[in-house]
């Protein structure tokens, strides 16, 4: 009986400890902000500057022309979204919903499609 109460307190401390872990890293964003603080992000034409936001894929590679080497499943399609939605100046697009929003959407027709 006390080995299994030694066992759950060792797993409440370390369980604990893992979730005092979770930092939310923004040296990205400061540094990013500091070298477009005198842009004049009215003159980025549709809002969205690519060089602004953390790339999670190769957009170039997306130029529209179809090549065998382009495969766009879930996770692709995915990184693409998230590359756009991180690349936003100003808040022009509103075609642009949440993270929560797009995971609950592809969940659906995911669904839908089977």
């Amino acid at each position: 009986m006390k080995f299994l109460y030694y066992n759950f307190l060792i797993a409440l401390i370390f369980t604990s400890s893992i979730y005092a872990q979770q930092v939310n890293n923004t040296q990205f964003k400061t540094k990013t902000l500091q070298v477009y603080q005198n842009l004049d992000k009215n003159k980025v034409p549709h809002g969205v500057l690519l060089d602004f936001g953390m790339e999670f894929t190769n957009l170039q590679a997306f130029n529209g022309a179809l090549t065998d080497s382009i495969h766009v499943g879930s996770q692709t399609l995915s990184d693409i979204y998230k590359t756009l939605l991180m690349s936003r100046v100003r808040q022009v697009n509103t075609g642009f919903i949440t993270p929560e929003e797009y995971a609950t959407v592809g969940k659906y027709n995911e669904t839908k499609a089977l």
